[in-house]
């Protein structure tokens, strides 16, 4: 999904809400494509003072192979994330992603932001030992 940069700031600082489904299938992690269904992405942007806000809302379903014990896992996983992307290029303090000709890939940094937050080790439960 591309968020178009230009309707946030003609917004005037009002919430852009949004909401769609991504896929991310292609996503391989430890050989495995652990993200079989839709990702739900949904949120809002908010344009001020030359800053883009973006909250985001990732509700998905994570299915692989447990690190230790191989058994095969499906989790249900939800992520809320906050973004302040610079609108001009002066990232500063801010996070640095590309606008592209005044839109911004939600997918990518939805699927960026996912990756980024997952475990380390993805294990079947806390106390789980090969047996």
């Amino acid at each position: 999904m591309k968020l178009d940069i230009k309707q946030a700031v003609k917004a005037g600082g009002e919430l852009l809400p949004f909401d769609c489904e991504i896929n991310l299938s292609g996503v391989v992690l430890s050989g495995e494509h652990p993200f079989r269904e839709p990702v739900r992405l949904s949120g809002s942007a908010r344009a001020y003072s030359g800053v883009l806000e973006l909250i985001l809302n990732l509700r998905f379903v994570m299915e692989k192979s447990c690190d230790r014990c191989g058994k095969n896992v499906r989790r249900e996983m939800e992520l809320c994330l906050t973004h302040e992307i610079s609108l001009y290029g002066e990232t500063g303090e801010l996070d640095d992603y590309p606008v592209e000709d005044g839109f911004l890939d939600l997918s990518e940094l939805a699927a960026q932001d996912i990756i980024l937050e997952l475990p380390i080790l993805f294990l079947c439960s806390v106390d789980c030992s090969i047996i």
